[in-house]
């Protein structure tokens, strides 16, 4: 079973894919669906050692009291993603992503909102002083502008 570490360091990996997908808006369907499976591995880490056998099981232990703030970003980009990949909305209409998102909702709602907002709180729950600081640090490198 992969470890807390292993997570964030997938976690961290994803970003930087994010970070890359970004610079192409044509690829916007593919840099959400990274910044969901980010999310998602922010989450284990969190969750470890307890792992989440399927995604109903993750979605259930996100909706309590503790992890609310978290579920509460983890949703829309779990619903983009799965725009992103299945081509339908939560009602089941086709729905093609550049029809659904723009690039820069992409990147202003889908990265530098909720995925900003789950590494915050990712970085309260964490237990691992190294990580959540790793985490925070990646964030911030890869879609903050860099200060003058």
């Amino acid at each position: 079973m992969p470890s807390k570490a292993d997570h964030i360091q997938l976690a961290l990996h994803d970003m930087q894919v994010v970070g890359h997908l970004l610079l192409t808006p044509d690829y916007c369907d593919w840099t959400t669906t990274t910044a969901f499976y980010s999310a998602v591995h922010i989450v284990e880490a969190i969750l470890f050692p307890d792992h989440s056998p399927d995604h109903v099981t993750r979605e259930e232990t996100l909706k309590v009291q503790l992890y609310q703030k978290i579920w509460e970003h983890f949703r829309p980009l779990k619903n983009a993603s799965e725009v992103a990949r299945y081509l339908e909305d939560k009602s089941g209409h086709t729905v093609l992503f550049k029809n659904y998102l723009s690039a820069n909702q992409v990147k202003q709602t889908m990265v530098m909102h909720h995925l900003n907002q789950i590494v915050k709180s990712a970085s309260k729950l964490i237990n691992n002083t190294e990580l959540s600081t790793a985490l925070r640090a990646e964030f911030a490198q890869q879609f903050q502008p860099p200060t003058a």
